[in-house]
């Protein structure tokens, strides 16, 4: 059996040369982020009234401008009609005063008030006239607006939101914080920023402002960055991992197969 065993051959490893090669390594971070559209609002009425016309629907894509709800201003603009005549008779009024005071016939007093009387009557049709411009409600900016419904007849109350309007921007933000124990990044520095559980791939973000102090409950540095959304994939509110860096040094890439 010893002899039988001796004549095998011996055995041999196969070897396989490689080349290892150098590359910038750099060192992060990780925290997370929240993207945020630099263009949103709130849109809110200032009025109330009866719905007369509605100019989208939910989720559409609205322009700058767009006329979004109009409301009944018949009260309104038979109320103005009325403070035009008032204007009138008050110029007519202070005019007529006026020669009389020129001639010493009344005393200053009388054509005071009248002028006080005057402006008065000037100054409610120019509420009324704002009254009227604000019960026509357009988009501030070109955007999306969100999902609520409107009818014809529908009464609107003062201070109810209408909808929420996001802007449709070609670069979006997003904010993180990082911890006070950690390295702070600069103005002007690149962070890679990925949506947490989607595969949209990683893009860089150009760090363009941060608070001025420190957040007094969790001790972190608030920063904002920037990053080109002409895709359209990220939105207002999702939530995104931001990897900030700490340092560069060069690093040896070995392969492990």
């Amino acid at each position: 059996m010893i002899a039988f065993g001796e004549s095998f051959p011996e055995p041999s490893a196969s070897v396989q040369s490689t080349y290892a090669q150098t590359i910038d390594y750099t060192q992060t971070n990780k925290v997370i982020g929240q993207i945020v559209s630099p263009a949103i609002v709130e849109i809110i009425s200032e009025y109330s009234g009866s719905i007369t016309y509605v100019g989208f629907v939910p989720g559409d894509t609205v322009t700058k401008d767009q006329v979004l709800l109009r409301q009944d201003t018949r009260i309104e603009k038979a109320q103005l009609a009325a403070a035009k005549a008032r204007v009138v008779l008050a110029e007519s009024t202070y005019s007529r005063l006026n020669k009389l005071l020129e001639k010493e016939r009344i005393s200053p007093d009388q054509v005071d008030r009248a002028q006080a009387d005057l402006a008065v009557a000037k100054a409610e049709v120019e509420n009324l006239r704002v009254v009227i411009s604000k019960k026509t409600i357009s988009a501030p900016f070109s955007g999306q607006v969100s999902l609520e419904q409107y009818q014809l007849g529908q009464l609107l109350d003062a201070n109810v939101k209408i909808t929420t309007l996001v802007g449709l921007n070609d670069t979006i933000w997003v904010d993180f914080s990082v911890p006070q124990t950690l390295r702070q990044p600069s103005l002007g520095e690149q962070v890679t920023v990925a949506l947490v559980n989607r595969e949209s791939g990683q893009r860089q973000a150009t760090i363009i402002a941060k608070m001025p102090m420190l957040d007094a409950n969790s001790r972190q540095q608030n920063y904002r960055a920037e990053l080109s959304n002409l895709d359209g994939v990220l939105q207002h509110n999702q939530i995104a991992s931001v990897h900030v860096p700490v340092y560069t040094r060069q690093a040896v890439i070995v392969p492990t197969n």
